[in-house]
């Protein structure tokens, strides 16, 4: 079977947490309009360019931005 194959979309003070915890648990895409943030997650998840790249081919997709 393979990997379960998720995209993240907001990286924040919530979102960051919630995506630092799926980093084992399959292959993860992630992506944040920052790319402060977004560089916390090199070398632990692929980095994708847009929400379109973190959506791309996942199995899950989680969004945790503001309103």
């Amino acid at each position: 079977m393979s990997a379960l194959k998720i995209g993240f979309v907001g990286l924040g003070a919530m979102g960051g947490r919630l995506a630092s915890r799926l980093v084992e648990a399959g292959d993860l895409t992630v992506y944040d309009a920052s790319d402060v943030v977004l560089e916390r997650f090199r070398g632990r998840a692929a980095l994708g360019s847009s929400v379109a790249d973190a959506g791309r081919d996942a199995d899950v997709v989680g969004v945790c931005v503001r309103t």
